[in-house]
């Protein structure tokens, strides 16, 4: 007889792959009931719509605050525009004497240059001091001396009075150059502050522009977290129906029911405020796994209150069983009925795994455990104690896996 060596080398080879595929496929985790598990999606939404109404209601906050902040720079701005009117208004009126100021100037230089020309035209005419022939024409031409004389003297007089005009106007035309230059640099001053207030208006305006950008922003982001408390509330009602419609429906077959024996038996529903562990979830939503190993433990005969002992140091963060301290369970394995009518018969419950038709996403599809009660088999109906409760039943074909517990 002739071995092949390869052949059983290659054998060996792919049953440890089996085996290691199988700890991979298998994990040793609880899977909660269709119920417990909705009810687990269903928070989560209703999670989400809570923070999406706060982070809303802190952006709504912020929007206060943004137009509460538009508010005033709305207000500074319309005081700088106020500052901007009055400062333009005194320009304006600045410009405008100024202007009168000029044409003043301009009228007493004028003044000045007629003065200077009639001064001119007296002296060149009457009076020209230190000309004797001019004198003497005017001696010569008068009737009598005293004439002569009373005419120099008006001269004299008309002379001395367009003096003092010119020394007025003169005066006047300082004055209004000193007025002028006085304006000039009063405009040159609120031109200044004019720039400073346009600046500064301009500064205000672009933190408007920046905060009105801001609450726009912020505006939309509330609208989103609407939109999605909005969605999540209503992802939450829709699966809150699904359950009513589950919860409502206690019997999805008749070939495992429900058994009255209570003296070993625990309902998940005693322990609403006891949690799995680190995570959020109680053993009322998602403990009927372990409520199924306490179950067996007690059958076995152990008393004490075996869910709180197992809840409180078993589970992860996430409200997975990570290990049993109640009793050697081997894990979830591919239900075979020959397995569990041996142990049934032998007087070991067994704890399977129902698919209540909503695929959970584990190796199984299932979302329930409940436990077989030993020497309960009938032909193809078992009995049963549920952790949900009396009065419910499956089909032999809702079930897809079994736990061996000793």
């Amino acid at each position: 007889m002739i071995v092949n060596i390869s052949s059983i080398t290659k054998k060996k080879a792919l049953v440890i792959f089996l085996v290691i595929l199988s700890l991979l496929v298998l994990p040793y985790s609880a899977v909660a009931d269709t119920v417990s598990d909705l009810q687990r999606q269903k928070e989560a939404y209703a999670l989400e719509a809570q923070k999406a109404r706060e982070q809303s209601q802190k952006k709504a906050t912020e929007a206060d605050y943004l137009r509460s902040k538009m508010s005033q720079l709305n207000a500074e701005i319309r005081e700088a525009e106020s500052s901007l009117a009055i400062t333009n208004s005194k320009i304006s009126e600045t410009n405008s004497l100024i202007e009168s100021l000029k044409k003043q100037i301009t009228e007493q230089e004028e003044m000045l240059e007629k003065e200077k020309v009639t001064m001119n035209g007296i002296i060149s005419s009457w009076y020209m001091e230190g000309d004797s022939t001019s004198m003497i024409n005017n001696i010569f031409s008068s009737s009598n001396l005293s004439e002569v004389i009373t005419r120099q003297e008006y001269y004299e007089s008309i002379k001395q009075q367009i003096e003092i005009r010119m020394e007025k106007i003169e005066e006047l035309k300082k004055q209004l150059y000193e007025q002028k230059t006085l304006q000039d640099n009063n405009m040159a001053e609120l031109s200044q502050h004019k720039n400073n207030q346009l600046l500064q208006k301009n500064t205000i305006e672009q933190q408007r522009n920046y905060q009105s950008y801001l609450l726009k922003s912020t505006t939309n982001t509330i609208n989103e977290l609407k939109q999605q408390e909005k969605n999540a509330t209503q992802k939450a009602q829709e699966i809150q129906s699904k359950i009513n419609r589950i919860s409502a429906t206690k019997t999805w077959g008749g070939q495992i029911t429900s058994s009255n024996d209570s003296s070993w038996y625990y309902s998940q529903l005693w322990y609403p405020n006891l949690y799995l562990g680190p995570s959020p979830y109680t053993v009322a939503q998602y403990g009927c796994l372990i409520s199924s190993l306490a179950m067996v433990a007690k059958y076995y005969g152990r008393n004490y209150d075996i869910p709180s002992a197992v809840a409180a140091s078993s589970f992860n963060s996430e409200g997975y069983l990570l290990y049993s301290p109640i009793v050697s369970d081997g894990g979830s394995q591919p239900i075979n009925w020959s397995r569990v009518n041996e142990e049934l018969a032998s007087g070991h419950p067994v704890v399977v795994g129902v698919a209540l038709g909503i695929n959970m996403g584990n190796s199984y599809g299932v979302s329930h455990f409940v436990v077989l009660k030993p020497y309960s088999q009938n032909g193809n109906t078992y009995q049963m104690h549920d952790p949900l409760g009396a009065g419910r039943g499956y089909d032999l074909s809702q079930v897809k896996a079994m736990r061996i517990i000793r």
